[in-house]
This record gives structure tokens, sequence and C-alpha cells, in this order.
């Protein structure tokens, strides 16, 4: 949301005549935006301004009549910009020991802006509400895109959950399902030697590989 700032700047009692020029406002030491006065008035809308308590000052940046001088300190709460956490997947069906990719993107809520940042943690779990934590990945340009090797067999149930940050509040995706079947084999079997004579002892050994 955009936040309205407004200042006013008079002469002292023994003044006379309207100053002009620009003011500068400013959170805490960092700089706004400098609007130029009208009739001595200056306002800036801005929509930019970071979560939690600001402190806003208004700075007058004098003219060739009149100096510079600065304003009492404004507090300004800004609350934290809903989101919305989107979870894709790769959408094919995998199998046990094989990886899928897993897709989020976090947007403002409507009609916010910017681009959130901070991490998100991917969940999982075969029987919700019980889920395990697969990882907790970074947000790179509000989405990250996540590969998880998948080491059980079934339905999975995944979702995403964004941890927010100073400007953005957290939220949770939908959930979304992966299918895991089981992995195909190949069996190998080797004799300890052949021929062998009659009666004697042959070791036979199976191997079983993914």
């Amino acid at each position: 949301d955009s936040t309205a700032l407004s200042a006013n700047v008079t002469f002292d009692n023994l003044g006379s005549a309207t100053p002009t020029g620009t003011v500068t406002f400013k959170d805490g030491t960092g700089p706004l935006g400098t609007v130029a006065l009208a009739n001595g008035k200056a306002s800036l809308s801005i929509s930019n301004l970071p979560g939690g308590s600001d402190s806003i000052t208004a700075v007058y940046n004098g003219d060739v009549n009149f100096s510079t001088s600065t304003s009492p300190a404004v507090s300004q709460t800004v609350n934290q910009q809903g989101t919305k956490t989107v979870l894709t997947s790769s959408g094919v069906p995998t199998v046990f020991g094989e990886s899928a990719t897993f897709n989020v993107t976090v947007s403002p809520d409507t009609p916010g802006s910017g681009t959130p940042s901070g991490t998100v943690t991917l969940s999982g779990s075969t029987s919700l509400p019980s889920e395990t934590v697969l990882g907790t990945f970074p947000l790179i340009n509000g989405s990250a895109s996540i590969p998880i090797k998948l080491m059980l067999t079934g339905m999975m149930q995944v979702f995403a959950g964004y941890n927010g940050d100073a400007n953005f509040a957290a939220s949770t995706s939908q959930v979304v399902g992966q299918t895991i079947g089981q992995d195909g084999t190949a069996t190998v079997i080797n004799t300890s030697g052949s021929p062998s004579g009659l009666g004697a002892p042959v070791i036979l050994t199976a191997t079983v590989s993914a």
C-alpha cells in the first residue's frame, strides 16, 4: 500500500514571504525522495517503506532567502504485506531413489507489490498431517526450484511454507501429490566354477541391483 507523506515549511516568527525550493523526506538517514515546494508545501506518495516502525523526517533544503530546517520525526508503522505461495511439481511419476523437482513461487497479495525474499520450507508425508521436513531453501527473485530425492514409495503429499521476511508475511501453499513407484531391479547369478566334479560343492551367488 502507498503512504502519503506531507511537509509544510513556514517562516520563523519574524520572517515573511513563502519559502521555495525542495523538501527531502527521509526514513532514518536514508532518503525516500525529494519534492519541490508548492505554496510552502510538499507531498510524497511512497509504497516501498520497509516493514516495522519507520522514523520519518522532512528536511527543507533552503533557498536564497530561507535556511534549511528539519522536522521532528514521525513514527510510521508498516505492517507486513500478505503473500501467496504456490507449489508445483515436475508432475511425472517417479520411482524410489529418483529425484522430483518442486517449484515454489511466492508473490504479494493483490494489490501489493515487491518481491518476497527469505526461505521456503518443503515438507511431505505419505500420511498427513504427520509430515517430514524435506529441507529449507532460499528464494531467488521470489521463487525456488528444488530437486528432492524420494526415498519412499506410494503417494507423497507435499507442501511448501514461505517463512516470511521483514516486509512480507509467511504463507503456506496448497498440497501437491507426487506418485513414487517401486524401482526396477536386475538379478545376476554366478557360480564358483564350471564345470565341477561330481559331488563337489558349487557356490551359487546372486547379485540384485537397482
